[in-house]
C-alpha cells in the first residue's frame, strides 16, 4: 500500500522539534560525567542485557505486532520508526522513583541514544520490508539519518557533558531548567503535530492509541522477562524495563518528519509521547509491587 501523505510540518514545528530533540540531549549530556561510562565496565551484564532488549527485542516486538495485525501503513512505519529510537531522558526518573539502578539507567540511555546513529537506519531499511512483507516501499536515506543525529544527539551530549567538565557549578543550575523548557516545548510540540496533522489523528488515533499501548506493554513484560531469565538485579532490572518501556518520541517524531519528510508517520510516536508516561509508570509499580524489588544476584 502506498503511505497517505498528510499536510506537511509547519516550519515553525519542525524548528520546536528540533530544538526540543536537542535540549533533551543537551540535559542529558549536563547528568553525564566519563564515570557513568565507567560504570557500563562495572555493571557488564546488565548493561548487555539493556542493550539488547533496547535495540534488539524492541524493534522484533514491533515488527511482530505489525505483521499479527496488519495495521495501516502510516501506523506500521510509525511503530518501527519508534521501536528503534533509544530510551527516553525520563527512563532515569522513573527508574529512580521505583528504587532501580539509576546509574545503569543513565549509562545505558547515553550508550544506546549514541549507537542509534548506527543502528536505527540499518534497522529501518532492514525491517520495514520484512515486518509488512514487502507491502510497504519506503526509501530509507541512512546517510541523512546518520548526519542528522549526529547533530542533534551526538552534538548536544558531548555538549553538555564538556559544560559540565568545565563549568559544573554552572551545569549543575541550568540543569533543571532546560529540562523544563525542553518539556514544555515538546508538549507544544505534541498539540501542534497533532493539529498540523488533525485528518489523519482522527482517522487513525484509536488504532495508533491501540498499538502504541500493545507495544509499550509487550516491550515492558518482555524486558521483565528479560531480565529474570539473565538473572540480574531487582534493582539492575528496574532500570532495564524503564530503558525498554519509554522510547524517546521525539527522537522518532524528528526522523519521521524532519528527516524522511513525512510527518503522517510522526502520528505514532506523538500518540506514544502522551501515554508513554502513565502506561509505563503504572505497570512498572505493579511489577515492583508484585514483589520485584527485592535484592538478587549481582550483574558483574
Amino acid at each position: 500500500p502506498e503511505l497517505r501523505t498528510g499536510a506537511r510540518m509547519p516550519p515553525v514545528l519542525d524548528l520546536i522539534l528540533t530544538g526540543s530533540l536537542a535540549l533533551i540531549m543537551f540535559s542529558l549530556g549536563l547528568s553525564l560525567t566519563m564515570q557513568d561510562f565507567a560504570q557500563v565496565i562495572k555493571d557488564r551484564r546488565a548493561f548487555v542485557i539493556g542493550c539488547v532488549g533496547q535495540l534488539l527485542m524492541l524493534p522484533l516486538i514491533a515488527a511482530a505486532i505489525i505483521f499479527l495485525f496488519e495495521p495501516s501503513p502510516a501506523i506500521a512505519v510509525g511503530l518501527l520508526i519508534l521501536a528503534v529510537a533509544p530510551g527516553g531522558a525520563t527512563s532515569a526518573f522513573m527508574t529512580s522513583l521505583l528504587k532501580g539502578n539509576l546509574a545503569l539507567s543513565v549509562s545505558l540511555t547515553a550508550v544506546c541514544s549514541l549507537l542509534c546513529v548506527l543502528t536505527t537506519p540499518f534497522l529501518l531499511s532492514m525491517l520495514i520490508p520484512v515486518a509488512t512483507g514487502g507491502a510497504i516501499s519506503i526509501a530509507i536515506p541512512v546517510q541523512q539519518i546518520v548526519q542528522s543525529m549526529m547533530i542533534v544527539v551526538v552534538g548536544p551530549v558531548a555538549a553538555g557533558m564538556l559544560l559540565r567538565a568545565i563549568l559544573p557549578e554552572l551545569a549543575r543550575q541550568i540543569k533543571k531548567p532546560i529540562k523544563i523548557l525542553a518539556v514544555v516545548l515538546f508538549a507544544a510540540l505534541l498539540v501542534g503535530a497533532i493539529v498540523s496533522q488533525i485528518d489523519l489523528v482522527r482517522e487513525h488515533f484509536a488504532a495508533a492509541g491501540l498499538f502504541t499501548i500493545i507495544l509499550n506493554v509487550s516491550t515492558i513484560l518482555g524486558a521483565l522477562a528479560l531480565s529474570l531469565v539473565s538473572r540480574v538485579s531487582a534493582r539492575d532490572g528496574i532500570a532495564i524495563i524503564f530503558e525498554c518501556g519509554l522510547q524517546n518520541a521525539p527522537l522518532a517524531m524528528f526522523i519521521a518528519s524532519s528527516v524522511l519528510g513525512q510527518p503522517e508517520l510522526s502520528i505514532a510516536a506523538a500518540i506514544y509521547g502522551v501515554l508513554q508516561a502513565p502506561v509505563t509508570l503504572l505497570l512498572g509499580y505493579l511489577i515492583y509491587r508484585a514483589g520485584y524489588n527485592r535484592p538478587g544476584p549481582t550483574s558483574a
